[in-house]
């Protein structure tokens, strides 16, 4: 079925929010690297027609994957930018070993050798891959820019709580807040909101 479909379903036994995996907002990339065909105006489509059924929506997207530029980052920018979630996942691209994207890393050079993690590693806010179209420093400092970049001009208080969540103190501020994680979330989306899913606009 559909994803429209699935969402249509969905909603009529109670769903509430909906998570869509878009990865990278660069196509050539999101096809070739990641071997997911749909397209942003499919993106766009669906993310608006689950609006219009009701759903708070939520996007899920990585920073720092193989062969990514700074350039094609800002494709994934400017679509999340477009459909304005009301919540959003970045991660900065972790090579797990046995995977073909860490393969595909290995492959291209970007990592020395296998990988070797200390206690402290943040897969959020440290990139392990050395690509020298878009290093490690970048990579973090595109992470931190991001929100504001994408609520920026719509909505000052995401991006601002976006931003925190991002910094170093992103960890701590999550263990201090966890007694009001709720009501925090409703501030956020302006709202409250239950009842969550998961999809891929296919």
């Amino acid at each position: 079925p559909s994803t429209l479909r699935v969402l249509e379903t969905l909603r009529r036994v109670g769903g509430r929010r909906v998570s869509f995996g878009i990865e990278s907002g660069n196509e050539e990339l999101r096809r070739g690297v990641l071997g997911k065909r749909f397209t942003n105006d499919r993106v766009i489509e669906v993310f608006r027609e689950a609006r219009r059924m009701g759903y708070q929506v939520e996007a899920f997207v990585m920073v720092g994957l193989p062969d990514e530029t700074p350039e094609a980052f800002d494709d994934t920018v400017e679509l999340i930018r477009a459909i304005q979630p009301d919540l959003y996942s970045l991660s900065i691209y972790f090579p797990f070993r046995g995977t073909a994207l860490y393969e595909h890393a290995l492959a291209r050079g970007y990592l020395a050798g296998p990988v070797a993690l200390d206690d402290a590693f943040v897969s959020r806010r440290r990139a392990l891959l050395d690509m020298p179209a878009f290093p490690p420093a970048a990579v973090a400092r595109a992470a931190r820019q991001f929100p504001l970049r994408v609520y920026g001009r719509t909505s000052l208080r995401k991006a601002l709580l976006f931003r925190a969540y991002e910094s170093f103190l992103g960890d701590p501020l999550l263990r201090l807040l966890a007694p009001v994680r709720g009501a925090l979330r409703a501030y956020v989306l302006g709202g409250s909101g239950a009842g969550a899913g998961s999809s891929r606009p296919d």
